[in-house]
């Protein structure tokens, strides 16, 4: 099911009605149609209060594991997760945005912490978000 959502998802991206939900996202940028779609499916909803998404802004690992976690949801695979924050030294400083969400990464093993720290709010690189996806893929698949 999560290998039909993923084509569906790519067929759906494509042809996109461009609304200007996001101040910062033109009509014409190559992430546009993408930013749309998933703006539609709750999987993004930019910055709360501001009409912002962002999109030259570096992700935080927390919020690039709640754009996982409404991805699984979109997808309808369980999310169920009551993974332990307090583990993990800086599991308290975890955003409230993002609790649920950690908490299902770590109970799927999506995040395991780095050298005891989830680290929530810095910026995730090119290869953390790599392996993050990878591990979203064989787990969720």
């Amino acid at each position: 099911e999560m290998t039909s959502s993923l084509v569906g998802s790519e067929m759906c991206i494509r042809d996109r009605t461009y609304t200007a939900k996001f101040t910062d996202v033109g009509r014409n940028e190559f992430y546009t149609n993408a930013v749309v779609w998933a703006s539609e499916q709750g999987i993004v909803t930019g910055y709360e209060g501001t009409g912002l998404f962002a999109p030259s802004k570096m992700i935080s690992r927390e919020e690039l594991v709640v754009m996982l976690y409404r991805y699984a949801k979109y997808c309808k695979t369980d999310i169920n997760g009551n993974g332990d924050l307090s583990k993990f030294q800086d599991g308290a400083s975890v955003s409230t945005f993002a609790i649920d969400a950690m908490r299902w990464a770590i109970e799927k093993e999506i995040i395991v912490g780095d050298q005891g720290k989830l680290r929530p709010q810095d910026s995730s690189n090119r290869v953390e978000g790599a392996v993050v996806l990878q591990r979203f893929l064989e787990t969720i698949l």
